[in-house]
């Protein structure tokens, strides 16, 4: 895995959703946020699914990025889920 680097935000999304979560991502590090976010915090080589629960149990926050697509994705769903399990805190951001 990563060395289980610590992070504020962890963003969830849909990727047809991409370019609203980079731009999320964008504005969170402009304002001094370390955010992770897949595939670009993936290291080559990383498992996926490793690197996406690690950066869940290692992160402050949980951003959701809730749209129609993320709640049809199975990937999503896994990662809400295994946050709230960890009981992290979760910040729904709804987008069309």
């Amino acid at each position: 895995m990563s060395g289980f680097k610590n992070y504020d935000v962890m963003i969830s999304y849909s990727t047809k959703k991409k370019k609203i979560a980079e731009d999320i991502t964008a504005m969170l590090k402009d304002n001094g946020y370390n955010v992770w976010i897949a595939p670009i915090s993936i290291p080559n080589g990383g498992d996926y699914v490793d690197e996406i629960y690690a950066a869940i149990e290692n992160s402050r926050i949980v951003l959701f990025i809730l749209s129609e697509e993320s709640l049809n994705s199975k990937w999503c769903q896994n990662e809400l889920v295994y946050a709230v399990k960890l009981n992290k805190k979760v910040l729904p951001v709804q987008v069309a």
